[in-house]
């Protein structure tokens, strides 16, 4: 009996693993630089530089960056570098996600939005390959 308890639990843990999906997100570090800022018509303009660093110890395909407060970006072009996905989430663009996102490299992504604070960002749905 303690051996078919073993394989199973193997075979779950391999089943999981199989998946591709990390659910520690810790694995993906990210910072964020204002590169610029200025005022028009009292409104101040900021731009942002985002680093995501992959500190996992393999190749990332793919994963979801959510804005969940004060990205106040109305056009397209206020972000670059990631693909929209859908309102306020993003992915990797295509070439990263045919190349991977190797352990220890970094990744970034830019936004110019009407505020003087940053974005707030949430990093989920992380796939290796």
């Amino acid at each position: 009996m303690m051996i078919i308890k073993s394989i199973l639990l193997i075979s779950c843990i391999f089943a999981f693993f199989s998946m591709g999906v990390i659910s520690d997100t810790n694995q993906i570090t990210f910072s964020q630089n204002q590169t610029s800022t200025w005022e028009d018509k009292n409104t101040t303009y900021t731009v942002w530089e985002v680093v995501l660093v992959n500190n996992w110890n393999a190749t990332i395909s793919d994963l979801t960056i959510t804005a969940t407060s004060n990205f106040l970006c109305s056009k397209p072009s206020d972000i670059w570098n990631v693909e929209k996905v859908s309102d306020k989430v993003y992915h990797f663009p295509a070439y990263l996600i045919q190349n991977g996102f190797f352990y220890g490299q970094n990744f970034s992504f830019g936004y110019m939005h009407p505020s003087k604070t940053q974005a707030n960002f949430e990093i989920t749905n992380i796939k290796n390959k």
